[in-house]
């Protein structure tokens, strides 16, 4: 069976004890504005070239400026604000609630440079991450647009107009776009929806090669339905919430297997994981990708770090497999 399989980060990488001790220094007033970005700067280019000596099909600059997944997103876009902090789904970290006041639209150069894909070498494929529209959208706290689905659309609208720009410019970015609200027991949709999220979602889709829409902190078969209308773009599975045998449902599909726990300390092998990439190496995929279920940043770098090298060894298990 001839199988493409890749490897890359979903998330926000875990900070280096340097970086977050700059971090805390800058916001007490100790460290220049220009001080931390060396710091950041230098923190990147070590994870982007672990990444590369891991031999990641995709390489991401981890966005080690994030402090959530929606935060620089948000402070760049107009007609929004950063309300209180409110937990992020079952995890001990924290986001600022948008809320939107007015009609959104996107500061593309401020955004882009919370990005350092200038750390990347231009001959690796790059990784954009960004929050989904529907995740968003039930994140958010609305006082300006009718209902949700015209908050949905207008999300989708901004960020479709972001991807457009970079796509130009850019042969050799991917776009993942995280949707954990898709399959969340809070905030999945009804099957009622279904078709209106379709079309929602259709919007930034711009190259189907080079989009990634990922699921987490949930079950893929609650939205089974939903998710088999994306045929041509990649499907993120947290495989530490759906039972592998679900994937073959997804036959000839193109999936992102979520199957490093980024919640565990524990560094994943292949000894561990050998009935998982059993199950997966069975089924006849058009295209599959190895990568933690989500951020890393829940955990010590030095784990993180860990993690990230052993998609390396789970890459090459799941490729022997499938050869056999």
């Amino acid at each position: 069976m001839d199988v493409d399989v890749g490897a890359f980060l979903s998330g926000i990488h875990a900070r280096s004890n340097r970086l977050t001790e700059a971090t805390r220094k800058f916001e007490k007033g100790e460290l220049s504005e220009t001080q931390l970005q060396d710091y950041w700067a230098e923190d990147t280019r070590a994870l982007v070239n672990l990444q590369i000596k891991s031999n990641l099909t995709i390489v991401s600059d981890g966005m080690l400026c994030w402090p959530d997944p929606l935060r620089p997103l948000i402070r760049n876009m107009k007609g929004i604000i950063l309300g209180g902090y409110s937990r992020w789904f079952e995890t001990n970290t924290f986001y600022r609630k948008p809320i939107v006041l007015g009609e959104l639209s996107l500061e593309n150069a401020s955004l882009r440079k919370s990005y350092r894909l200038q750390a990347i070498p231009r001959n690796y494929n790059k990784m954009i991450i960004l929050p989904g529209p529907y995740t968003l959208t039930q994140l958010s706290e609305n006082k300006y647009y009718h209902d949700s689905w015209e908050l949905m659309s207008a999300y989708a609208e901004v960020l479709s107009g972001f991807v457009q720009e970079l796509l130009h410019n850019s042969e050799t970015l991917l776009f993942m776009f995280q949707e954990p609200c898709l399959v969340s027991e809070s905030f999945k949709p009804h099957k009622d929806c279904f078709s209106q999220i379709s079309e929602i979602l259709g919007k930034i889709i711009h190259n189907e090669s080079r989009t990634i829409i990922h699921t987490f902190f949930g079950d893929i078969s609650k939205i089974q339905n939903l998710m088999l209308e994306f045929d041509n773009v990649q499907l993120g599975v947290d495989l530490t919430e759906t039972p592998p045998n679900v994937l073959g449902n997804f036959e000839g599909y193109k999936l992102a297997l979520g199957i490093v726990d980024s919640l565990s300390p524990i560094v994943e092998t292949p000894i561990l994981l050998d009935k998982s990439l059993e199950i997966i190496s069975r089924i006849r995929f058009n295209q599959i990708a190895i990568c933690p279920n989500t951020d890393l940043r829940y955990l010590p770098r030095k784990i993180a770090d860990r993690k990230l090298r052993a998609l390396k060894f789970l890459k090459e298990e799941t490729e022997a497999k499938i050869e056999c």
